[in-house]
């Protein structure tokens, strides 16, 4: 029997020490300590499981689209077999073909990023400014998701002189009213969302980064923020989960009613009520765990 034992608590620190140190095995890694937390959570021995690692994407930054980095964790392919998650969770960075066609087997809801290629007339979908054109279009996005799917545009580039062109080449894809209220546009130009809020279209306020944001002290850049979401009718503000805090208390006591969106952490490990009080949230699909916040 004690041999027995042995054995087994043998067996126990080899998959530990296994699971610590091969880097690919980081999202199971992930995965099985959220899991443990939760069940040491029901038995009262943890207060909760909210405290949540955010995890960074280092994207690769090729310059080619059907190259673009893309992961499918085993961790994530097992939980998505289990659950279903609720339609106005979207996969974060969809910004490849491959990553469309990989979100959209567990994914109803879809976030990207984008900027307007002049040259191009179209929706040019890239993380700006770390990287350049991939030449991955608008059009080729929604030929891949389903036709019912929700999209989050990051706008990178958004102005007011442009947003009249923008709303145009949108208007081709969305003929109908009812199909336009699928689609954010996000911008930190509270200004130029007007136009896309007057065709039909969700808007979204994205707040300035918190290191610009100096507190709840009668500071320029928060009275300067304060003062876009009460000018500017956008349908959501937007905002990091870290940011949360801030929000409640420097924002929201300030400004018209306003619903909210946000991101943070993992599609098994969304922050306890962000369903509830968020309209929209992100989460990361992709996991490097090299950097957490």
């Amino acid at each position: 029997m004690q041999i027995q034992r042995s054995l087994i608590y043998l067996l126990i620190f080899t998959s530990v020490l296994i699971l610590l140190t091969f880097d690919k095995l980081r999202p199971i890694r992930v995965f099985a300590v959220y899991s443990s937390c939760k069940v040491v959570e029901k038995v009262g021995l943890v207060a909760s499981c909210d405290q949540l690692p955010v995890v960074t994407i280092l994207e690769q930054g090729k310059l080619d689209a059907d190259s673009y980095g893309v992961e499918d964790p085993l961790a994530l392919s097992l939980f998505f077999e289990r659950y279903r998650i609720p339609e106005h969770v979207y996969a974060h960075r969809t910004n490849s073909p491959e990553r469309a066609k990989t979100y959209a087997k567990y994914y109803q809801a879809f976030e990207f990023d984008a900027v307007w290629n002049v040259d191009q007339e179209a929706l040019d979908i890239y993380h700006y400014p770390e990287h350049a054109s991939m030449a991955f279009y608008f059009h080729q996005l929604v030929d891949i998701v389903p036709i019912s799917s929700r999209l989050w545009l990051d706008l990178k580039n958004l102005t007011p002189e442009i947003s009249p062109t923008i709303v145009g080449y949108l208007n081709r894809y969305f003929t109908q009213k009812k199909d336009r209220q699928r689609l954010i546009v996000e911008s930190k130009n509270a200004a130029a969302l007007a136009d896309f809020h007057a065709s039909g279209y969700k808007t979204s306020y994205y707040l300035p980064s918190p290191e610009l944001l100096a507190g709840c002290e009668e500071h320029r850049s928060v009275q300067e923020l304060i003062a876009n979401i009460n000018q500017w009718k956008t349908d959501f503000i937007s905002f990091p989960y870290t940011q949360q805090q801030f929000v409640d208390l420097c924002v929201l006591p300030y400004v018209r009613a306003v619903p909210q969106l946000s991101w943070g952490g993992l599609p098994f490990a969304i922050p306890e009520g962000a369903l509830e009080r968020y309209q929209g949230y992100i989460v990361d699909h992709s996991l490097h765990l090299e950097k957490l916040e």
